[in-house]
């Protein structure tokens, strides 16, 4: 329609105050191009991405936040939750990842498809720590890889989260227990 095309041109064109404005304010009413699309997810992941581009991973935090309180339950949000995730591993927020983690493995215990998707998510940022952090973002990879191992009869989906948590494992220095995973 003209109207999404004329958003994301002007997401595009980096016209974002507008939604950084609405961002930093949770009573502002949600009216106009900008906002008014917090529940769709297409929408969300495109202006997240172009904040993200802009170095403003806290309002791409909230707009993910936002987007996830508009939906009811029922609704599958995994794809919000693992850009969630990443974005608040970016922040180096571990009690915010933590918190992200525990809801997506609630949630989603049963889906080993969204389970590693997020595993991959986690296990990619562990370079962005260091010592205890980067130990701890390592565990949950791990934990999440065996979750996902556990819960899947796919026989190609648990050879590659078998393949992946080996990588994590070889990334802690548990080379020897990965050997194993990789045959």
């Amino acid at each position: 329609s003209v109207k999404a095309a004329v958003r994301r041109a002007l997401l595009e064109a980096g016209h974002q105050a507008k939604l950084l404005a609405v961002l930093s304010d949770k009573e502002t009413p949600i009216t106009g191009f900008v906002p008014a699309n917090v529940d769709e997810y297409g929408w969300v992941k495109q202006a997240a991405e172009n904040l993200m581009a802009d170095q403003e991973l806290a309002q791409a935090e909230k707009l993910y936040l936002r987007h996830i309180a508009s939906k009811p339950p029922e609704i599958d949000l995994s794809q919000a939750y693992i850009a969630l995730l990443d974005i608040r591993l970016k922040l180096r927020n571990l009690s915010a990842v933590r918190e992200t983690f525990q809801t997506f493995l609630d949630r989603f215990r049963d889906n080993a498809s969204f389970l590693r998707q997020a595993a991959h998510q986690i296990s990619l940022a562990h370079t962005l720590y260091r010592g205890a952090e980067r130990d701890e973002v390592l565990a949950l990879a791990e934990r999440m890889f065996r979750v996902a191992i556990e819960s899947t009869n796919s026989a190609g989906l648990k050879t590659m989260c078998c393949f992946q948590l080996a990588n994590v494992l070889t990334s802690q220095g548990r080379g020897e227990e990965a050997l194993k995973l990789y045959r």
